[in-house]
């Protein structure tokens, strides 16, 4: 932090969004290439997909589970906290 509060011209603001950027733009490109180049791929996906739409109500109610645990964990850390 100190480095960059020495520099001000060159901003952290920058950094905190060319870096993620970059990361976006690069692994978007890297995963829209191998895409187009592996069928295994877009044949798994296809396949994930489809067990996805086969089982979707017990897939939802495990992630509503796992978020409501979450909350809940978070809500009784406040408390602990305060």
């Amino acid at each position: 932090m100190d480095w960059f509060a020495a520099r001000p011209h060159i901003g952290l603001d920058f950094f905190l969004i060319a870096f993620p950027f970059a990361a976006l733009v690069i692994g978007a490109g890297t995963m829209i290439r191998t895409w187009r180049s592996e069928p295994q791929l877009r044949h798994a996906a296809s396949d994930t997909l489809a067990i996805f739409r086969a089982h979707l109500s017990p897939i939802l109610i495990a992630a509503a589970t796992l978020i409501a645990g979450a909350i809940l964990s978070i809500v009784a850390l406040h408390l602990i906290t305060d």
